[in-house]
C-alpha cells in the first residue's frame, strides 16, 4: 500500500464535503476523530478517515484486494506527520473534546445495561 498524495487526500476531502460528515463517516465505517483534525479551507476533517479513504480508493481503482481489518494498524502519528509534509495543517484536539467523547462512550455502555464493557 502506497501513501496517498496531496491530490488523493483532496479527493477524499471533496467527497467528505459533498456527502457531509455524518454520511461520510457512516458510509465508510469511521468514527469521529478524537485526537487530531486536519484543517483545510477553514473546515475540520477527521485525518484517519480522510487518509484511509484515500488509500482504499487507490486500492479499489487498481483492482487490489484488502482486508478492512488493516485499518486498526494503518494510522497514527507517522501518517499525521506525512499529512503535514504534504502541506496540510493538523491540530491536536482539546482535552475537552476527548473528555466529551469518552463521556459519550461511557453513557452508551451504561445504556447497554451490562451487555457491553469498556474493554
Amino acid at each position: 500500500m502506497n501513501d496517498p498524495e496531496y491530490s488523493e487526500l483532496i479527493k477524499s476531502i471533496e467527497e467528505f464535503d459533498s456527502i457531509g460528515r455524518s454520511k461520510f463517516l457512516k458510509k465508510f465505517n469511521f468514527g469521529e476523530n478524537i485526537k487530531y483534525e486536519i484543517l483545510h479551507n477553514n473546515k475540520s476533517y477527521p485525518p484517519k478517515a480522510i487518509w484511509i479513504r484515500s488509500v482504499e480508493r487507490n486500492l479499489i481503482e487498481n483492482g487490489e484486494e484488502f482486508d478492512i481489518g488493516w485499518r486498526r494498524r494503518a494510522f497514527g502519528l507517522p501518517q499525521i506527520k506525512k499529512i503535514e509534509e504534504l502541506g496540510f495543517q493538523t491540530r491536536i484536539l482539546s482535552d475537552t473534546k476527548k473528555e466529551q467523547w469518552f463521556g459519550s462512550v461511557l453513557k452508551a455502555l451504561e445504556n447497554l445495561d451490562g451487555a457491553g464493557h469498556l474493554s
